[in-house]
């Protein structure tokens, strides 16, 4: 894969599967993203700590459908490298697992608008789908996710001029 270049492959996924991608990458830095039917983001994940080894991501997904993984390089246009892609994983996904994946839908909804110049209802709205991720974060034990979901909320609380919500909830993310 050449720098800036993205490969997309189409993958046929059934309702409440859990799958667990595995990119082994020489000489690039890539991104893994996974698509859903409805262009959100089931995963996407990039670790900038590494240009060789293994970088690995899982989903579960809700629906059955066409999704795309894509791969993405990083890199500067003149620079090549390569990656291998392995499913280490197909099988049911747990009830933890839906939620997070849920989790992170949400997040990506969110993310395209949050951005934006809102009004205040529109901000009072994202709080609560902020929470409704949270839920599903502390139900998936997902620690990092709950720590971010909490700043999320914090700093949207901090639009509305909420300081002192804001940094209890920050606190609470540190924590």
């Amino acid at each position: 894969i050449s720098g800036g270049e993205r490969h997309i492959y189409k993958i046929k996924l059934s309702e409440k599967q859990f799958v667990k991608i595995e990119a082994e990458q020489t000489n690039c830095d890539i991104i893994l993203a996974l698509q859903t039917p409805e262009n959100l983001n089931a995963f996407e994940f990039k670790d900038d700590n590494f240009r060789n080894g293994s970088e690995t991501q899982t989903a579960a997904i809700e629906i059955s459908g066409e999704y795309e993984l894509r791969v993405v390089s990083f890199e500067k246009p003149d620079l090549k490298g390569k990656y291998t892609l392995k499913f280490s994983e197909l099988r049911p996904a747990t009830e933890k697992e839906l939620s997070q994946t849920s989790g992170f839908l949400i997040v990506d909804k969110l993310s395209k608008i949050e951005k934006e110049s809102l009004t205040t209802e529109q901000i009072y709205q994202m709080i609560e789908k902020f929470e409704i991720a949270l839920g599903k974060f502390r139900f998936a034990e997902n620690r990092s996710g709950e720590a971010v979901m909490l700043s999320s909320i914090a700093s949207n609380h901090i639009r509305l001029g909420n300081y002192r919500k804001g940094d209890e909830l920050n606190r609470q993310a540190l924590e």
